[in-house]
């Protein structure tokens, strides 16, 4: 489970990049970014956001059958059951603000882009404003590292697919494959 220093890490970087706060999101492991920031796992049936603010207390909304995966969270929790529940939670953490999510403009790096585009229309429509994540998922869900070529990646955290030789999302590093997938190019 993320820790309050990581988040604190976080919230540096948020100050930094002028954005107010990291919503982070996930439903049946379709954002492998979420599982390596918080540092939990699993394929969870229903949607899961987490919101870490630039100051303040860090905030998941999870669903009232599925309150495990946050047991520990070093923050605030609010349980939803019905959608409407879900929307009011939403609503009163990103209204008015710029968040970064794992968006990627017209999917120009397709390992980034992991945030369906209902629920960016749900988070426009509740009042957010969705940038991209790039820098944030750079400095804490993946990171270059020597393995004596220079060229080797490891992932940050332990929850996620990644490993040596893995990208930030998972797909095979330029070490793993003959692509240069890891710069953002290719399938």
């Amino acid at each position: 489970m993320i820790t309050p220093a990581q988040v604190s890490a976080i919230q540096a970087s948020l100050k930094e990049l002028q954005l107010d706060g990291w919503l982070l999101y996930d439903f049946r492991a379709v954002n492998p970014v979420t599982g390596r920031v918080l540092g939990v796992g699993g394929m969870g049936s229903r949607r899961l956001f987490v919101l870490i603010p630039r100051e303040g207390q860090a905030t998941a909304v999870a669903h009232k059958i599925e309150l495990q995966p946050v047991s520990g969270f070093p923050g605030q929790v609010r349980p939803y059951a019905k959608w409407e529940e879900l929307h009011q939670e939403l609503g009163s953490l990103v209204r008015g603000k710029r968040l970064a999510m794992e968006v990627s403009p017209e999917d120009a790096v397709p390992y980034l882009d992991r945030v369906p585009a209902g629920v960016v229309e749900l988070i426009r429509k509740l009042g957010g404003t969705v940038v991209p994540s790039a820098p944030l998922v750079s400095r804490f869900a993946a990171s270059w590292s020597s393995n004596g070529d220079g060229r080797s990646f490891i992932c940050g955290g332990s929850a996620g697919r990644g490993g040596p030789g893995r990208t930030p999302l998972g797909g095979r590093s330029r070490t793993g494959d003959s692509g240069d997938r890891a710069a953002g190019e290719g399938g």
